[in-house]
């Protein structure tokens, strides 16, 4: 009976430790699953405002995917989530921050409880245990080098990364100027940049760059068509790192045609209508550097999104090219084709050499970073993966 009784408290134990110790384990690894996949999620939503903070939040306290993700192989939602913000990713973390001015961080503290059923049989074992999980994510906008495309846009007066520079989400802006005398004329300035009454300081820079490609034509085609850099790879473009310009009127307009076609969607007119389409490929998305005009720095990231007649895009808004007895647009080859004649439309249409070409604004490009950690630390440092555009979508 004494060798039984011994012998019973190491079973009970090897029992516990099989048992209740590798359900703990099951546990901590669902729930640090979802602490990560939740703060990424919460990040993407993060865009400055009081807004982004209740996104950010929803999102990291429903976690991602279609069921949400779940606990207990699948059969709970998770019992206990904790969503905190900071601007630093340091420190100062506020569960309901007044404002969501500058907080880019986000951490997730996941937790449930275990019910030990062999353990607790030993003497100073609870019944039950918390097991937590921490993860961190924060927007870091730093630096994209690969598959950035050779434009760069200029941020617009009082504009600055955390406003956007002064861009607005679905409104068309210049990636491409045109020469200085023609950018007065219809067609030379991109909606945006006409609504905001600005223009280009520089009258060499057309708003495309060197990242990697040199300043040919045939190589700023490949460049942008199929981000084949001929001469260099591209480089990381860092904050406050001077843009190397291509000046000269280059005629992109049959590299933008050539990568639009590339796309599986080429009808939708919009952002929107071709996120609800869901069947693009990505390849009217484009990742550019954003510049400060007076010192021709970057100053962030951005994307965009290539409209159907980029360098032909006002005639788009006012009637397509014009037509028989008026109207307004440009017609095949014209300025402003009005009066009798014709014009003709489409991506087969002239070169546009003298036009602006326009993007809608997408977002800012962020860079989200995560890192597993134990509760009592608090140091992101580790980027895990790279997001290019920010918002719900």
């Amino acid at each position: 009976m004494v060798i039984t009784a011994a012998c019973a408290v190491v079973l009970v134990s090897m029992l516990g430790l099989a048992i209740d110790a590798s359900r703990m384990y099951i546990l901590k690894t669902e729930l640090q699953a979802f602490a990560d996949a939740a703060a990424i999620a919460g990040a993407y939503e993060l865009d400055g405002t009081r807004e982004g903070i209740d996104r950010a939040r929803s999102a990291a306290e429903v976690g991602p995917g279609s069921p949400a993700n779940r606990v207990n192989f699948g059969s709970e939602t998770v019992p206990s989530v904790d969503v905190a913000f900071s601007t630093t990713g340091t420190g100062g973390w506020a569960e309901n921050p007044g404002n969501g001015t500058g907080f880019k961080y986000i951490r997730v503290i996941a937790a449930g409880p275990v019910v030990t059923y062999f353990l607790r049989l030993l003497p100073g074992v609870s019944e039950s245990y918390r097991v937590p999980a921490v993860a961190f994510a924060g927007q870091l906008r730093t630096n994209v080098g690969d598959a950035v495309d050779p434009f760069s846009p200029d941020q617009l007066p009082g504009g600055n990364p955390n406003n956007s520079f002064g861009y607005t989400q679905g409104r068309y802006y210049t990636i491409k100027w045109a020469p200085p005398g023609e950018r007065q004329q219809t067609g030379g300035m991109c909606p945006g940049d006409v609504a905001a009454d600005y223009n280009s300081v520089y009258g060499g820079d057309r708003g495309y760059i060197d990242v990697g490609q040199g300043s040919g034509n045939s190589s700023l085609y490949n460049a942008i068509v199929n981000h084949d850099y001929i001469e260099n790879p591209p480089p990381p473009f860092e904050i406050g790192d001077v843009i190397p310009v291509v000046e000269g009127n280059k005629n992109v307009w049959p590299a933008l045609s050539a990568r639009l076609n590339l796309d599986t969607d080429v009808t939708s007119t919009a952002w929107l209508e071709y996120l609800q389409s869901g069947t693009g490929n990505g390849r009217r998305i484009l990742r550019l550097p954003v510049n400060n005009p007076d010192s021709n720095r970057v100053v962030g990231y951005a994307t965009f999104f290539l409209p159907l007649n980029s360098c032909n895009f006002n005639s788009q808004l006012s009637g397509n090219g014009g037509g028989n007895g008026g109207g307004g647009g440009r017609g095949n080859g014209g300025r402003d084709s009005s009066g009798s004649g014709s014009g003709s439309t489409g991506l087969s249409g002239p070169n546009y050499n003298n036009n602006a070409c326009c993007a809608e604004f997408v977002g800012t490009g962020v860079t989200i970073a995560s890192k597993f950690l134990p509760v009592d630390q608090s140091d992101p440092t580790v980027v895990y993966a790279v997001r290019l555009f920010n918002g719900g979508q």
